[in-house]
Formats: structure tokens, sequence, C-alpha cells
């Protein structure tokens, strides 16, 4: 759980960050890519009890 929500903020951070940077936009979507393919890999693999 808590992976998932490091990740859920950390896509919401890039999002921002792509916002009002757009200079860093490719950044963000490939920071934001690497979070969602671990909050992915969180909610598929990791199971809780």
């Amino acid at each position: 759980m808590t992976m998932r929500l490091f990740c859920v903020i950390g896509i919401g951070l890039s999002g921002l960050v792509s916002l009002f940077a757009p200079h860093y936009q490719v950044t963000a979507e490939v920071v934001s890519s690497g979070f969602m393919i671990l909050a992915l890999a969180g909610t598929l693999l990791i199971q809780e009890d």
C-alpha cells in the first residue's frame, strides 16, 4: 500500500511539473511512466494479507 501511494503521489507531482515547467515534459512523462509500472507491479505481484 505504501509503495502504491508513493507512486500515485509521484505521478501527480510529475503531472504538476509538466504543467508548470513545459520544458521538462518528456522527463516528467518518463518518470511518471516508471511510477505507473511500479504501481502496477506492486498491485499485481505483491499480495497483501
